[in-house]
């Protein structure tokens, strides 16, 4: 599985270096046939479109390394924002009383294996990533019924406050990390660095 995600994330890169190299020899062949017939104007004609389209690929190249960059440093945070309000949640599920106490935590701890598993899903594995979403965020549906039944029993409690309001923001997070799953790069950037390599 691990193979067919790094096979997958790397096609891709590959693909794109086999046609650089292809359309470099190809570009090599007309202009060894055409340098006879060209004179200094022309060469310098060439070498101006030359100079510019690298510094286009350049400023292109540049601009998806700091998407990239931040895309990651997003992720990164919001992965680090997520453990804090899961083990906060973890604690503070102690504060409901049982059956709900081991029923919560049971949940919570299938809800933390859901979520560690998205981190080994490659770009072959989408719609395993999907199916992990989808499950933890089923998981939350039923932590977050059993908490607002407790909630309904006892109004009034202040621990049970505590431990809702750690679930409430589990799920906030849950949303964030959706959004940070998203494309890196836009396509339309990548169309455009493939073009201009």
């Amino acid at each position: 599985n691990h193979l067919s995600d790094i096979l997958a994330t790397c096609i891709p890169g590959v693909v794109l270096v086999a046609l650089s190299l292809v359309a470099a020899e190809i570009g090599y062949r007309i202009g060894r046939r055409l340098k006879a017939g060209a004179d200094d104007a022309m060469r310098s004609e060439i070498y101006t479109l030359q100079s510019a389209t690298l510094a286009l690929l350049a400023l292109l190249l540049g601009f998806s390394f700091a998407m990239g960059a931040s895309a990651y440093e997003n992720r990164r945070r919001v992965i680090l924002d997520e453990t804090l309000v899961i083990a906060k949640a973890h604690k503070r599920a102690d504060l409901l009383p049982e059956p709900i106490r081991s029923e919560v935590r049971e949940r919570l701890i299938h809800y933390i294996a859901t979520r560690l598993d998205l981190f080994y899903q490659g770009a072959a594995g989408e719609h395993g990533v999907r199916a992990k979403l989808h499950e933890s965020q089923r998981l939350q549906d039923e932590i977050w019924e059993r908490a607002v039944a407790v909630a309904k029993q006892e109004p009034q409690s202040m621990p049970v406050g505590l431990a809702i309001e750690a679930l409430s923001d589990m799920g906030d997070l849950n949303t964030k990390r959706v959004a940070a799953l998203g494309q890196v790069v836009p396509p339309a950037m990548r169309i455009a660095l493939a073009l201009a390599a």
